[in-house]
Parts: structure tokens; C-alpha cells; sequence
């Protein structure tokens, strides 16, 4: 396993053909540990974000995940929490036809905790 996406996110997934003991598997897996693989996902919300297109902010918070009785985790943000941080640029903002406001932003985390851009967004 290289990288794995949370249900229900659409992308692009790494996979290697090997264990991750062997060649191409240990390169793809220093990409990540060396923080030289970028990501950049497509967010529509609900709500209007920041301002006008092309504003672009940044959140920083430190995040702790709980296990819940079920097995899954919960983050929040909580300061014995590891440090995440996420680049946001506000793309366009929309009325849906049933009235609501939405906002279009890219996400960029610079760090990858679990669910950290849900509780950068909330």
C-alpha cells in the first residue's frame, strides 16, 4: 500500500506492484515521506468561503484523532494534536438552483493527517 484515498473521494490512487520493501515501491514511498508529491483536491461547499474568487488563505491548527466505539476515528482540532496545514484559493462561488449558497476552492494540505481538510473546512 503506497497511499490510499477516504470514501467517498474520487482520484487518482498510487499503487506499485511491489512490496514496499523493493525498488519502486521504496521511490514512491520516499516521494511521499519526503514531502515531494503535492496534492490538490476540488472542494465544493456549501456556504461562501473567504471572500472573492482567487482569494487564496491558509489554516493551521493541530488535529487528534479519537477512536470511536465503532472503530473509526474522529479529528478535531485540540492543541495535544498533531500540527496540519492546508492551502485554500477560492475558485467561484455559485447559487444552486434550489437557492443555496456554494463556494468552489481548491485544497492543498501540506501535511496529510487524517480527515484534515473536513476539519479545516468546518
Amino acid at each position: 500500500r503506497i497511499s490510499r484515498l477516504d470514501s467517498p473521494t474520487s482520484g487518482v490512487l498510487l499503487s506499485a506492484l511491489e512490496t514496499e520493501h523493493m525498488g519502486n515501491a521504496n521511490w514512491v514511498l520516499a516521494q511521499f515521506a519526503g514531502r515531494l508529491v503535492s496534492k490538490e483536491y476540488l472542494c465544493l461547499c456549501h456556504g461562501t468561503f473567504a471572500g472573492s474568487c482567487g482569494t487564496r488563505f491558509q489554516v493551521a491548527s493541530r488535529l487528534l484523532v479519537s477512536k470511536l466505539s465503532s472503530g473509526s476515528g474522529r479529528a478535531s482540532v485540540n492543541a495535544a494534536g498533531l500540527e496540519a496545514v492546508t492551502h485554500f484559493e477560492v475558485l467561484a462561488h455559485f447559487i444552486s438552483p434550489g437557492g443555496l449558497e456554494l463556494s468552489l476552492l481548491t485544497a492543498s494540505p501540506l501535511t496529510g493527517r487524517t480527515h484534515q481538510i473536513r476539519v479545516h473546512m468546518a
